[in-house]
């Protein structure tokens, strides 16, 4: 008797189970049908559409290595090759932080701050993939947008990710700059809104992290000095030079820094907005420049 030939449904069931026993946490299902997927060069539909198709050896061997890559708690959006971040799919990579649903609450926060229209000049502190810059540009329009990225490459994933929708920022009256460096000074204002999703973590804290971050993403993108503070502490000197007048500060925090964060803003700025994440914590602070 010949055994049953491995389909995308069967292979899926088998990735379930493999995920599950070496702890990967998450829809595994969905997981398991992006690996198959992009073993086999479809996207999910094509994958729906050919669940009953015989997998060939070759075929098999392609969806295997991409499945050890996660097995070895490699990020799935790192293997994958992109990521999802509000209504946009994001080229990301080794070297470049992967952007979490929860700074989609900083986004959200931009959009209520600021008025629904006409030109605003924005500067960002810390880019990363681009994914805060590209998805306020992209939903709000009229924009123009400086970026500062300390790194070079997650910098080159920005700018991949603004060639990506640059016709259609464009289109929307956006410019965004984004240019390579660590330091503030070489910018000047007046902006009427800074934003950052700084690096926050304390050293001690990459241990408590799940493989994937701890092991593979970026730790000039996870770790500051200071407690985790060194970065809102220039953010808010810097704020007073290049913010222009009811200017707007705009961070995202760790979800046991409210306080601490607040505690440092010197008394020409007046806390405006705490919002919370999907999970109930604070996750991003706004202040008014006085």
């Amino acid at each position: 008797m010949n055994p049953e030939p491995w389909t995308p449904p069967k292979l899926v069931e088998w990735i379930k189970v493999e995920l599950a026993r070496r702890g990967v946490q998450g829809n595994l299902r969905l997981e398991a049908e992006l690996l198959v997927a992009k073993g086999l060069g479809l996207d999910r539909m094509g994958l729906f559409l050919a669940f009953d198709r015989p997998l060939d050896e070759e075929e098999r061997t392609q969806v295997r290595e991409l499945v050890r890559r996660r097995l070895n708690r490699e990020p799935l959006g790192y293997i994958l090759g992109d990521a999802h971040f509000w209504t946009l799919v994001l080229a990301v990579g080794p070297g470049v932080l992967i952007p979490r649903a929860d700074s989609e609450t900083l986004v959200e926060a931009l959009l209520e701050l600021t008025r629904p229209t006409g030109p605003l000049r924005a500067l960002e502190f810390g880019l990363g993939s681009g994914a805060l810059s590209l998805a306020w540009a992209m939903e709000r329009g009229e924009l123009s947008i400086d970026g500062l990225e300390k790194s070079p490459e997650a910098l080159a994933y920005a700018h991949q990710n603004l060639e990506l929708y640059r016709s259609r920022l464009e289109a929307k009256g956006c410019r965004l700059d984004f240019r390579l460096g660590s330091n503030l000074e070489g910018f000047t204002g007046p902006y009427e809104v800074i934003f950052s999703n700084p690096p926050y973590l304390e050293a001690q804290e990459l241990e408590g992290l799940e493989p994937e971050v701890r092991d593979f993403e970026p730790h000039l993108a996870l770790v500051a000095e200071e407690g985790g503070l060194e970065h809102y502490r220039v953010l808010f000197a810097q704020g007073l030079r290049l913010l222009g007048p009811q200017g707007i500060l705009v961070l995202e925090i760790g979800y046991r820094q409210k306080e601490a964060v607040v505690a440092l803003a010197p008394s020409q700025y007046r806390l405006v907005l705490a919002k919370s994440d999907l999970g109930g914590h604070t996750r991003v602070l706004a202040f008014l420049r006085m």
